[in-house]
């Protein structure tokens, strides 16, 4: 079986460099024949020469992409890939020993899955603070962690669906799908959602996916995340991606959503002093509210 990493990097060679590093530790099957393909979206820093620094010990290509956009970085590889099997992670993710080795043997031993998805832990680089934690399980989303109930199991719900830091497609499966340009990071927004849309239209096609427990990844979370306005800014791009996606919006009226804000708002206030679970729903609720009804009213 032929396999193909992929990683979209924008200015984070330093994480870039431990995860290139990780990989040099995968265990390869037998009979398996492997590249890592990075994409350079517009790079201003050392990371061609942190790829270069690599390359004798990894089966490494650098694809450069000149569109700026997480969509538009996916699409290369779907342009550039060989493998059958494309295992896609985060250039601030660390990849477990044996994660390409799960996703071949579910590949292998799940014929009519199409995509596969596996757990995403968090790397803390120092202490989250008390709020943080005491709430993280509603804030998890926003770190891209994800778990699941033990096991490997059939993906068929949008709800279940794996994260962009760890999951996998089968290439022949995509042949005429591609990540839309209008989702996905560019630059500094927080616009999201490609991965989750295009995994989607393979569930509309009537396509399923298998959970796989043992394909493990530890996401980095910067220090900079751990603050309520860095939740605030990534549920209001939430908002603004659920319109762009069309599908999770539904038919309210903009005085409605309005009246949503402004409760979730005050439920903000009231609730900013214990910070427990009813302030945290109310502020990933307001931030998605504020961000579902800016980007309503810019698409007029």
């Amino acid at each position: 079986m032929r396999i193909s990493i992929a990683i979209c990097t924008w200015n984070r060679s330093s994480l870039l460099d431990a995860a290139l590093a990780e990989m040099a530790h995968l265990v390869i099957p037998v009979g398996i024949d492997w590249e890592i393909l990075v994409v350079n979206n517009n790079c201003t820093d050392d990371t061609s020469a942190v790829i270069e620094g690599h390359s004798a010990r990894l089966p490494l290509r650098e694809l450069n992409e000149p569109r700026q956009g997480l969509s538009h970085a996916r699409n290369r590889v779907l342009d550039e890939a060989a493998g059958e099997l494309i295992l896609w992670t985060d250039d601030d993710a660390l990849v477990d020993p044996g994660w390409l080795a799960a996703y071949t043997k579910a590949a292998t031993e799940t014929p009519a899955a199409v995509f596969f998805g596996g757990p995403v832990d968090p790397w803390f680089p120092v202490t989250p603070p008390a709020w943080l934690k005491k709430n993280f399980e509603i804030f998890a989303g926003a770190y891209a962690v994800r778990t699941m109930p033990p096991g490997t199991f059939t993906l068929n719900d949008r709800k279940a669906l794996p994260f962009g830091a760890n999951f996998a497609i089968r290439r022949e499966a995509c042949v005429d799908l591609r990540f839309d340009p209008d989702l996905g990071r560019k630059g500094q927004d927080m616009i999201g959602g490609e991965e989750v849309s295009f995994l989607g239209r393979l569930l509309d096609q009537g396509q399923t996916g298998a959970w796989v427990e043992t394909a493990r990844v530890r996401h980095y979370i910067a220090r900079d995340r751990l603050s309520r306005q860095y939740l605030w800014d990534f549920y209001y791009g939430k908002g603004q991606s659920r319109v762009r996606m069309s599908r999770d919006v539904n038919t309210t009226s903009l005085r409605q959503l309005q009246r949503k804000y402004w409760k979730t708002k005050f439920k903000i206030w009231t609730g900013s002093l214990r910070q427990g679970e009813r302030w945290a729903r109310a502020l990933k609720a307001s931030a998605i509210t504020r961000g579902t009804i800016d980007e309503l009213r810019r698409r007029g």
